[in-house]
């Protein structure tokens, strides 16, 4: 389960665009998050993060992301 902590209008917004899809709220949001996850097929992480406005994930001193983990694959032969 996700919470979503979003502000009155936008919560109000989501419930009318959802009654005008006939469809709940909840439903609504997880369609809207497939169709994003389908656009998203096939583009490789740097893209996605930048396309969501996301900070790729870290560990260390290194970022995670696919141009890092290439260069692991290049660093030990992979």
């Amino acid at each position: 389960m996700i919470t979503l902590d979003l502000p009155p209008q936008v919560e109000t917004q989501l419930v009318q665009i959802a009654k005008q899809q006939n469809m709940s709220a909840s439903d609504y949001l997880v369609s809207m998050a497939e169709k994003l996850v389908a656009e998203q097929q096939g583009k490789d992480l740097d893209e996605m993060y930048e396309f969501l406005g996301l900070s790729p994930f870290t560990t260390g001193t290194h970022t995670i992301t696919d141009k890092y983990i290439n260069e692991l694959r290049e660093e030990h032969g992979i």
